[in-house]
């Protein structure tokens, strides 16, 4: 009997004849023994049923010999199907298309900017009304509420002093006011000897206060002197000399501003031969040092124990030996 056997690649398709009783299993032995492979690599279909080995051949039936697959443990199907139901499952359906071709997110746009649209009038009324309820509080007035006794006892107290105070302030006041119109009035009646010792102190005070206050007394007494012409000879010749005595202060301060006074010609009231430390110096005073360091051409600037110490310094030195970095710079000249 013939039977046709389709093989699996690289082998071909060949007619094979077998004796008469010959069953399936010869097929897949025969095989085997000629192409050198395992019996058990390959089963037998028929008709694409798998054929049982104990089957009788039939004479121009077609038999088909493939080989085996190499199986696995099983259970993929069960994984793939719990992967399935952990997957999200999405239910954003914009991308999608209605009837009319148009996508559902345009269609779904276009409804909220409708209603947006519809809120916009109340939108603006709310802004409004919030607006005017900040400036309404704004305007409002401080609901502040003190309940503290104590407080309130203090700032009834504070009112009764400050009346008190102001009632003492306006009595004194008052006093003072008669007693001014008093001295006004003694003053008036006197006026000859009220003026004379009233000149007599300005002039002798303002020895030391400057160049320019002295000019305005100079100034000032001119015109007393136009002003008030006295016959009496006593009063003129006072003032004359008081005229002579201003001028030559004024002229000792010039010349010890631009510091042309030699020690012969500026008068030294102080004596550093009696003084011994800085601290006898100190207790004389700012306006002293001051005063003794311009006179004798040196820097007058500075604390009150710096003045002590530069005069101290100086003491028993002649003009020529004093140091150059304690004598004071010479002003500039000015420029007509």
């Amino acid at each position: 009997m013939e039977v046709t056997v389709c093989a699996p690649r690289p082998w071909t398709s060949r007619t094979w004849v077998f004796p008469a009783g010959s069953v399936v299993e010869d097929v897949r032995t025969w095989f085997n023994k000629n192409k050198d492979v395992s019996s058990e690599d390959f089963y037998v279909v028929r008709n694409g049923r798998l054929s049982d080995l104990q089957d009788l051949l039939e004479h121009g039936a077609v038999y088909h010999l493939e080989p085996r697959l190499c199986g696995g443990k099983g259970g993929f199907g069960s994984m793939l199907r719990a992967l399935g139901a952990q997957i999200e499952k999405t239910t954003n359906r914009e991308a999608c298309r209605d009837l009319s071709g148009r996508r559902l997110r345009d269609v779904n746009h276009e409804k909220e900017m409708a209603e947006w649209l519809k809120k916009q009038s109340d939108r603006e009324a709310e802004k409004e009304q919030r607006r005017l309820e900040r400036l309404q509080r704004k305007l409002a007035e401080p609901k502040h509420q003190f309940t503290d006794p104590e407080y309130q006892q203090q700032c009834h107290d504070l009112s009764e002093r400050l009346e008190d105070s102001v009632l003492k302030g306006l009595q004194a006041s008052s006093s003072a006011q008669v007693y001014v119109d008093d001295v006004s009035a003694a003053k008036r009646s006197n006026p000859d000897q009220s003026e004379q010792p009233d000149k007599k102190k300005k002039k002798t005070s303002s020895f030391w206060t400057g160049i320019g206050e002295l000019d305005g007394l100079l100034t000032d007494d001119d015109d007393d002197d136009d002003d008030d012409e006295s016959p009496s000879t006593s009063s003129s010749t006072g003032r004359a000399v008081a005229m002579t005595t201003v001028r030559e202060a004024t002229g000792c301060l010039h010349t010890s501003r631009w510091g042309s006074v030699t020690p012969q010609e500026s008068s030294v009231d102080l004596s550093l031969v009696d003084l011994t430390s800085v601290h006898q110096l100190e207790s004389l005073g700012l306006d002293v040092l001051k005063r003794e360091l311009m006179s004798r051409g040196l820097k007058c600037g500075g604390t009150l124990s710096e003045r002590a110490t530069r005069l101290l310094s100086i003491r028993g030195l002649t003009p020529d030996q004093i140091p150059s970095d304690l004598l004071a710079k010479p002003g500039k000249t000015r420029r007509k």
